[in-house]
């Protein structure tokens, strides 16, 4: 198991988060046959590639909005049982991403055809493209539209997320469909964090 984790006040302050995090975390580490990188912080213990930080000021300041904890800490310990995977085959083993041609942009009101071919233009390789709902744009931009397609037709890999917390992105909608058709990758229901870690490892 890699189990990380942090508090929301330092370990030097009286009243702190830090050491019940960090003993909680050496009890996953040391004691669950968890063979994935996870986060435990404020007595859950959630799949590292699903969670978000959540809040800047709560003890519970992560959550996985489409997952469940793997485990949950009170006086009884919940393990997740069904929900532990197999171990890899394969060692462990860290790869550095350095620095990488990707980025993320979040669509939002009145977002320009320029501002966003800027952004498209070389040496950008990947983007996340966090759009709205189930994944769709306004079908009344084809300015947008018409930047998006230019972009993957040249070899940028654009993933769709959804900005919502729950949920993901489908083709229920037109404008998914339209985007799916065009060979923007579904992200389904990655959070945009994922998307875009799994986007520069993928292209480093």
């Amino acid at each position: 198991p890699v189990v990380l984790t942090g508090s929301q006040i330092p370990l030097s302050e009286t009243r702190n988060d830090a050491i019940t995090n960090l003993l909680g975390a050496l009890v996953v580490a040391g004691h669950f046959d968890i063979p994935e990188v996870c986060i435990y912080f404020g007595d859950v213990l959630l799949r590292g590639n699903r969670a978000r930080k959540i809040s800047a000021v709560g003890f519970d300041a992560f959550d996985a909005p489409n997952d469940e904890p793997l485990i949950t800490f009170g006086v009884d310990v919940v393990l997740r049982a069904n929900a532990i995977r197999p171990a890899p085959t394969r060692p462990f083993k860290l790869r550095e991403i350095g620095s990488c041609d990707v980025a993320a942009l979040r669509m939002f009101p009145g977002l320009s055809a320029s501002a966003l071919q800027h952004m498209l233009e070389p040496p950008l390789a990947g983007l996340v493209l966090e759009t709205y709902g189930a994944g769709n744009i306004p079908l009344t931009r084809p300015d947008l539209l018409d930047v998006l397609r230019a972009a993957v037709e040249r070899g940028v890999v654009i993933v769709n997320c959804t900005q919502c917390l729950h949920g993901s992105v489908s083709a229920a909608y037109e404008s998914g469909t339209l985007l799916k058709e065009m060979g923007i990758v579904s992200g389904m229901d990655l959070t945009p964090e994922a998307a875009l870690t799994k986007l520069a490892w993928s292209l480093t």
